[in-house]
């Protein structure tokens, strides 16, 4: 819309002749006109255009199609790739809003934040059990997946999903205590006892 506002499609483009519009079709006709006619639409429209660049790159990456030498969306979210990716973009938009002559620096400032700060705080909900489980993945965190596999045996009960994660924790961590039990239990050998013996030659 903002860029048939641009090229000023409207006044060329949103006209009926020789039909009788109905008296809704005629209403929303009417309606449409307005926006594109006042200064206040088309502020709108700029705003909703800038915003759509924050909510449409979030919505690429989580509608993005599995493939098997990229690693799903649920570890781009897990792993606060996403997060970045708003971050990275707001500042992109942020920096380019002057080189709009006519745009409400105020206004569109103000979208865009509210826009970036509602994302966030959704991708925060979202980096909670069951989706955090991904972090445990080796082939995705082939760096990270020991020391997550750590604070993940760690988790509280009631912090944890009540499907999956809770099963494989009640699960895993008898066993990574009885493990770690084992390990203490065993005996060091000596640095005495590890040395090889020379017998002096006659």
């Amino acid at each position: 819309m903002l860029r048939m506002a641009l090229l000023d499609f409207p006044d060329k483009a949103l006209k009926v002749q020789g039909v009788v519009l109905g008296k809704d079709n005629a209403k929303r006709l009417q309606i449409i006109r307005k926006l594109f006619a006042s200064a206040a639409g088309l502020q709108a429209l700029r705003r909703a255009s800038l915003c759509l660049q924050l909510t449409g790159g979030v919505e690429a990456v989580l509608a993005a199609k599995p493939c098997s030498d990229h690693p799903p969306p649920v570890v781009g979210v897990a792993n606060g790739v996403v997060h970045e990716l708003v971050a990275t973009r707001l500042s992109r938009l942020l920096g380019a809003l002057p080189n709009d002559p006519v745009l409400d620096l105020g206004s569109a400032t103000g979208g865009l934040l509210a826009t970036a700060v509602d994302l966030l705080l959704r991708l925060d909900a979202m980096r909670s059990y069951p989706l955090l489980i991904a972090r445990l993945c080796r082939k995705w965190n082939s760096t990270t997946f020991l020391r997550q596999c750590q604070l993940f045996l760690g988790e509280p009960a009631d912090a944890l999903d009540v499907g999956f994660p809770l099963q494989l924790h009640k699960i895993a961590r008898p066993k990574a205590m009885t493990c770690k039990e084992s390990a203490g239990s065993a005996p060091t050998p000596s640095r005495r006892s590890s040395r090889r013996c020379h017998v002096p030659s006659s």
